[in-house]
């Protein structure tokens, strides 16, 4: 349902080629994302992104992903930055977490990668480009939350402490034992 004035009144837009929509965010009045579960009825992708820039009057694609579920989307508001959440469905009954980072609106995501296994990633807050929270739980049990936290906009990797190199090193017993 959309709407310009405040909610007085609702139109409907019918997206027929789509099976399920899931999650849907603005950064701004006009400039909006738009994810499904599931893509376009008996095709791939398996999930697609639609993306606005006219107050969700029309929606174009912005891509897709197979073997996978998008749950939502959310801008870190005013600004290009979104993450997508979601599950990405592995061979041999397995998934692994979903999370796509756009600096441009939308127009290229990248994947970023967290090496586990069997949980599905369903919301993200934004509070800047580098500071988010994701929540998530295991697919096959209830009783395993996830809440990731970064402070690097996602990055992975070893961040040096110092520009020196060492000379020698030396590994001594540690006490106490």
């Amino acid at each position: 349902l959309r709407t310009s004035n405040a909610g007085v009144n609702w139109s409907r837009q019918v997206f027929m080629q789509y099976a399920e929509l899931s999650g849907i965010d603005f950064t701004n009045s006009t400039t909006g994302i738009l994810v499904s579960i599931s893509g376009i009825l008996g095709s791939d992708p398996d999930a697609v992104i639609l993306s606005t820039t006219n107050a969700g009057l029309n929606w174009i694609s912005a891509g897709g992903i197979d073997n996978a579920d998008m749950y939502d989307v959310n801008f870190v508001q005013g600004t290009s930055t979104a993450l997508i959440t979601g599950v990405r469905y592995l061979p041999g009954f397995e998934s692994g977490e979903l999370l796509l980072k756009t600096t441009n609106y939308g127009s290229n995501w990248v994947e970023i990668p967290l090496n586990d296994t069997g949980f599905v990633l369903f919301e993200s807050k934004l509070f800047d480009a580098n500071n988010w929270y994701v929540v998530g739980g295991d697919l096959a049990t209830s009783n395993i939350p996830r809440i990731l936290h970064s402070t690097n906009g996602g990055a992975i990797g070893i961040t040096p402490i110092s520009g020196e190199v060492p000379v020698t090193y030396s590994l001594k017993q540690n006490y106490p034992n």
